[in-house]
Order: C-alpha cells, then sequence, then structure tokens
C-alpha cells in the first residue's frame, strides 16, 4: 500500500479491491481496511461492504433510463466484479466493444477513488508511508537476478565491509560456516541484508562475542547470527525491510529467542524456478504469488505486452503464464512470438483465459491451457506438469 491510504487513493488500488472483492483475507490484511471502525476480525467484510455501498452510489439519478449511458461505468463495475461476469460476458451483456467496456471501467474505477477518497478523510489526516510501505514500494520496482552464492565467500565479503562497525562496537565473531555450501540468491539484496543483520546483532551485542553460522536444511540453506543480548536486535520495521529483500529471492528473516537473541536468514538451497506472468491486470501478480508462495518458483511480472517478448528474452524464465485479454497486443500475438523466437521457441507456455479455447491454445504452440478464474491446486499441477524435473544450478 502506498502513502495514499488515508489521502488520495488510487485507481490502480480501487481496481486491485475489485479484483479481490470476494478474497476475504485479501481484503482483511489490506491497509485501508485497518482505518475502519469494526471489529478487528470483521474489518475485510467492512471494507467489502463500504466498496459495494459505494459502488452502488454510481447509480444514476432516479427515473433515468436504463439503455441511458449515464448507467454504464456502474453496470460495466457490477456485471464484473459483483456479478463476476468474464469480460466477454459483460461486453455481450452491454451490447459494446471490448474498448467501450474498458473505457465504461475506468470511469466508474475513478469515481469510485474519488469517493473512497472523501470517506477516508473523514477518519482523519492522511498519515505518511511506514518504511516498511517505502521498501514494498521499492522493491517491486528493482530487478533481481538469482545466481549461486557460495556462503563462506558472500560471508567474508560482508565481514569485511561491516568491519569498521564491529571494531566500533567491540564485537568478535565466531564462525562455524562448512565449505562447499551454496545458496541461490540475488547478490546485491542478499548482501545488503546479510550486513543489516549483523550491524544490528553487534550494536546489540557490543563488547561480546557473536556466533555466525549456516548449514542446508531441507530445501533452504539457514544463516544464523546468535548474540547474548537482551532485547531483540531487529525493530519490527527493520525486520520488515529484511524481509521485503530477501522475499526478491524467496528468502525470509525472523528473529527468537534462544540463551539471547538469533536472527536466521533463509534462502533457497536449489536454483528456483522462474515464472513469467504476462498480463496486463496488477491484481493477476498478487494473486499469483500467493498461490506460489513456498513452492520455489518466484513469479516476474509484466504488464504491457508489446515488452513481453524483450522482457522474456532478458529474463529466460523457466516458464511463461500468457493472459489472452490484453490492450495493444493480445496473447494469441505474443504467444506466436515467442514460438518464433530463436531462443524462447522451447520454454513452456500456460495459456490463461476467460475464454474456453483450449484447442487454438495447443495449435498455436501453448503446453498447457487454464481458464480463469484460477485455483492454486490447478496451476501447481500445470506448473509441476510442464517445467523441468531436475532444478539444480
Amino acid at each position: 500500500m502506498r502513502s495514499e491510504v488515508r489521502g488520495a487513493i488510487s485507481e490502480g488500488t480501487v481496481h486491485e479491491l475489485l479484483a479481490h472483492l470476494r478474497d476475504g483475507v485479501y481484503l482483511q490484511q489490506h491497509p485501508l481496511a485497518q482505518l475502519l471502525v469494526a471489529a478487528p476480525g470483521k474489518r475485510g467484510e467492512a471494507l467489502r461492504e463500504l466498496l459495494l455501498g459505494l459502488l452502488e452510489r454510481l447509480k444514476p439519478e432516479p427515473g433515468t433510463p436504463l439503455g441511458d449511458p449515464a448507467w454504464r461505468p456502474y453496470q460495466s463495475l457490477h456485471l464484473r466484479y459483483v456479478e463476476q461476469l468474464p469480460p466477454w460476458r459483460v461486453q455481450e451483456v452491454m451490447a459494446l466493444s471490448e474498448r467501450q467496456v474498458r473505457r465504461e471501467q475506468s470511469r466508474g474505477v475513478a469515481a469510485l477513488a474519488q469517493l473512497l477518497t472523501e470517506v477516508l478523510a473523514e477518519l482523519g489526516p492522511a498519515q505518511p508511508a511506514g518504511p516498511a510501505q517505502l521498501w514494498h514500494e521499492a522493491a517491486r520496482s528493482f530487478e533481481t537476478a538469482l545466481q549461486p552464492l557460495d556462503v563462506q565467500p558472500l560471508l567474508q565479503e560482508v565481514i569485511q565491509t561491516a568491519q569498521p562497525r564491529l571494531r566500533a562496537c567491540g564485537v568478535t565473531l565466531e564462525l562455524r560456516v562448512p565449505s562447499e555450501l551454496t545458496l541461490y540468491a540475488d547478490r546485491v539484496t542478499a548482501r545488503q541484508v546479510l550486513l543489516h543483520v549483523l550491524s544490528a546483532v553487534a550494536e546489540r551485542a557490543s563488547g561480546q562475542l557473536i556466533g555466525l553460522s549456516a548449514a542446508k536444511e531441507g530445501g533452504s540453506v539457514v544463516l544464523r547470527f546468535q548474540a547474548p543480548c537482551i532485547e531483540p536486535p531487529l525493530t519490527a520495521e527493520a525486520l520488515a525491510e529484511c524481509n521485503v529483500l530477501a522475499e526478491l529471492s524467496l528468502g525470509s528473516v525472523w528473529q527468537e529467542r534462544e540463551q539471547g537473541w538469533v536472527i536466521s536468514c533463509s534462502y533457497p538451497a536449489k536454483r528456483p524456478f522462474t515464472c513469467l506472468l504476462i498480463d496486463d491486470e496488477e491484481a493477476a501478480e498478487r494473486l499469483l504469488q500467493r498461490m506460489l508462495h513456498g513452492s520455489n518458483i518466484r513469479v516476474v511480472a509484466v504488464r504491457r505486452s508489446e515488452e513481453a517478448v524483450a522482457v522474456a528474452e532478458r529474463l529466460r524464465p523457466d516458464v511463461i503464464m500468457l493472459d489472452v485479454l490484453m490492450p495493444r497486443r493480445d496473447g494469441w500475438e505474443v504467444l506466436q512470438a515467442l514460438r518464433s523466437h530463436p531462443v524462447l521457441g522451447s520454454t513452456p507456455v500456460v495459456v490463461c483465459s476467460v475464454w474456453k479455447d483450449p484447442e487454438l491454445a495447443l495449435a498455436l504452440g501453448a503446453s498447457a491451457f487454464i481458464r480463469k478464474p484460477l485455483t492454486r491446486p490447478q496451476v501447481l499441477a500445470v506448473l509441476e506438469r510442464v517445467l523441468p524435473t531436475r532444478n539444480e544450478g
């Protein structure tokens, strides 16, 4: 969520909320839900009711004929997000083209954004975005390059960089790191996380011994910083910041009390698969990320279909998930371009569409077809089938 919380609500935020209108977990965890005066467990439901109420306010004046264009913004949003009709069916009901429906939906979303901004303004003055929110925004635009990293040299680099801080705090390090241990991560962001953690531990454990160990645990490599300090080394905000960067490499950071405090940093021990999502809907990226959480598959999204082939050529993903209904260049054109590409021609492509046309998808070279709305078991089963069986180096 951006600094727009209790400020001007963007049309993108409204569109995402509408796309998750029936996703109770998403609405409950949304920052806007926390601003509503309701029981903690009911705020997601309250946010949904607020959105539905504001949508009703888009109806034209009483007595307006049903065929009047003034109904179109309300009708286009209600059919798509409340009645959950697929886009083609909305076009059919409204007797409008795809472009016309999109235009009416944009008008409706803009009006809802203004109404939502006015409602939230009544709750109090705008609050600045917290550090974790700003880190999330920065992370969304940071392009990572996952690669194998030898743990010993990586830690030596981090320790060398942190030496001035370690000397100032008077701490010493005890390393217990086996040789030939490799993790997979983006080098820049992994270094930043480890430096931040080491500096925080050094400050809390001034003048004492810090234990630094690493070991392979299941499908992860876990690095642990242990110090006999009384208070947790990382504040809640600092821990959130570290996790924003670690999650770019499918990693995580946590701290726990154990003969002092231990901060653990976990990264994949095997090369993660990369899934390139080509879909103009921002909500589709977050939905797929939630579906693939814990699967050792990272999601990279491109929303402009005309840029998709160039991004895929640079990224070299293990699999591509491709929407069909996109402006400027539809998914069928993108699929044909991918199949004729000298490098990407053999990359598995899973076509995802509200249109039930698997025969066309397969005829154009797709590896599989999934009809929207997607479900997690369905997505995982298809990806397991089309991805390579080996996931090493």
